[in-house]
């Protein structure tokens, strides 16, 4: 009896400003700022090539995007205080 299994799939990195970059073509996905990233099988928009996000990819993709809107509203502040 043959068993076939799915391909594994190629997982995603992230960059530090918590965006995706999709494994085959190395584009940078652009999180909107009111998504949350979840674990799971993504796709590249650019490309179209499928890939895997992992619990931790997510986690980091997630407090990486956090800390980048918190500073930039931050400095976005400072800028109107000092004008």
């Amino acid at each position: 009896m043959s068993t076939l299994r799915e391909p594994r799939l190629p997982r995603c990195a992230v960059n530090c400003f918590g965006d995706v970059i999709c494994p085959t073509c190395t584009a940078q996905l652009i999180m909107p700022a009111s998504r949350v990233l979840r674990a799971g099988v993504g796709s590249c928009s650019i490309c179209g090539s499928s890939f895997r996000v992992t619990g931790r990819a997510a986690r980091r993709a997630n407090e990486q995007a956090e800390r980048f809107h918190a500073r930039m509203t931050m400095e976005a502040l400072r800028d109107a205080v000092c004008t």
